[in-house]
């Protein structure tokens, strides 16, 4: 029964974290299993100007590194790994993550949105040269061709990383130019190896067992040519729920969405959606920390009344 974990929180941004902080501090044995990076989408605000108690705004990454800190402070073991799968056996949570098997009492869903292009080839090629993390993946790119889908500072900041192991990286968007503060300008104008490649988009991803390049339209001329690169990161598109590795398995909206009660319960009794992914959230980050908080009071009291 030592290695039965009371909870694995599936995603490592506000909602995750801000439940790990909960049920690690009531003293329940927890782990947080985050794929990439922690802190997901608030990592790519630049400024967050509406959350209490920081007048003077607080960068996304500054906020991710306390609710990290004070997550495993407080005991909560922090995973870098991809969930391959979920199942149930009688009371417990099966957790399948590289090659491994996790028990857990209860299962807290907070993988968040991600921003997917919604070309050919980005989902046969993720992790084969697509990638939504440059931060997390610039390293395995030393060398190579590469570029940057989208034009907000976020990105552009994301291919400065990237360009320090890149031979080149392209920056690829529709508009005329790249806005930028003076700063990051100046940032950008200093690297030989970071290109901008405007009023462009990309129509295709292509490759064999890994990418070998994109196809790509001139919004201005209409017309189609070819890329080769190595490696494509994506900061533009829609933003879609991370649901995939449940569907069947909890009750989903027609959105992608979890269904969760008032206590962020699914369908699934023990399993637990909050933040960006549940159904009806409003996709802030103050109201993902109250999903957390939420959330872990009343995991608390579930498993008092299961033991």
């Amino acid at each position: 029964m030592e290695n039965i974990y009371d909870v694995i929180i599936i995603g490592g941004g506000p909602a995750g974290l801000s439940a790990a902080i909960y049920t690690a501090r009531s003293g329940l044995k927890t782990a947080i299993f985050e794929g990439m990076t922690v802190g997901g989408q608030l990592n790519t605000i630049v400024t967050l100007e509406n959350y209490p108690g920081f007048p003077e705004g607080i960068s996304g990454l500054k906020l991710t590194d306390s609710f990290t800190n004070q997550a495993t402070n407080f005991g909560a073991e922090l995973n870098y790994q991809n969930i391959d799968g979920i199942a149930k056996d009688g009371d417990l949570f099966k957790v399948s993550a590289g090659g491994m098997q996790y028990d857990a009492r209860t299962v807290v869903i907070a993988t968040g949105l991600s921003q997917q292009l919604g070309v050919p080839g980005e989902e046969e090629f993720l992790g084969k040269g697509v990638s939504y993390c440059a931060t997390c993946d610039a390293p395995l790119y030393r060398g190579l061709e590469t570029a940057i889908i989208g034009a907000s500072e976020y990105a552009v900041e994301e291919g400065l990383k990237l360009s320090s192991f890149a031979k080149n990286t392209y920056i690829i968007h529709g508009g005329k130019s790249l806005r930028l503060s003076d700063e990051l300008k100046r940032a950008v104008e200093k690297k030989d190896n970071v290109k901008e490649i405007s009023t462009t988009k990309v129509t295709e991803i292509f490759g064999d067992t890994l990418v070998t390049g994109i196809k790509t339209q001139n919004l201005l001329t209409k017309e189609d040519s070819d890329m080769q690169l190595e490696g494509v990161f994506i900061y533009l598109g829609k933003k879609q729920p991370n649901t995939k590795f449940i569907e069947g398995f909890a009750d989903i909206d027609e959105k992608g969405y979890i269904k969760t009660d008032e206590n962020c319960m699914t369908s699934v009794k023990g399993m637990f959606a909050i933040g960006d992914v549940r159904s009806h959230s409003p996709h802030q980050v103050a109201t993902a920390v109250g999903d957390g908080a939420t959330c872990a009071i009343f995991i608390k009291k579930f498993l008092m009344t299961q033991n």
